[in-house]
């Protein structure tokens, strides 16, 4: 898959979580709303799962702490993974926390993955 194609997967993944947390919620508490656990799972495997081979390679090899979008997807995750003291079929959200999670990966992905491209080709 070339260059431009994964880093379009991928975001369209980020988009959709976005989609499912601004339209899915099925209850709102202050600052967290409550999703449901199998339907956020779903799709946070789709994103796992298209993270571009690249951005895997260059990770493996120089660590994650190289790139941003690994810190802000660490951020998105715990935004949104919380357990919900009443019921083992929902995660309670961060909302807002979430949203710039996302908000963030989304851009922080082409930055990284411009800079990691510049490196293979010999740029840096």
């Amino acid at each position: 898959m070339a260059f431009d194609e994964e880093i379009i997967a991928f975001k369209k993944y980020l988009k959709k979580l976005k989609s499912i947390l601004e339209l899915n919620a099925k209850f709102s508490l202050i600052e967290n709303k409550l999703y449901d656990k199998k339907e956020i799972d779903d799709i946070l495997c789709c994103i796992e799962a298209s993270w571009p081979e690249d951005y895997k390679k260059y990770v493996m090899k120089f660590g994650a702490k190289k790139v941003s979008s690994t810190n802000y997807y660490n951020q998105m995750i715990m935004a949104i993974k919380n357990k919900f003291l009443f019921s083992t079929n929902v995660y309670s959200v961060n909302y807002s926390k979430a949203l710039n999670s996302i908000t963030s990966l989304m851009v922080s992905i082409e930055k990284d993955m411009q800079h990691i491209n510049n490196i293979q080709s010999g740029m840096y």
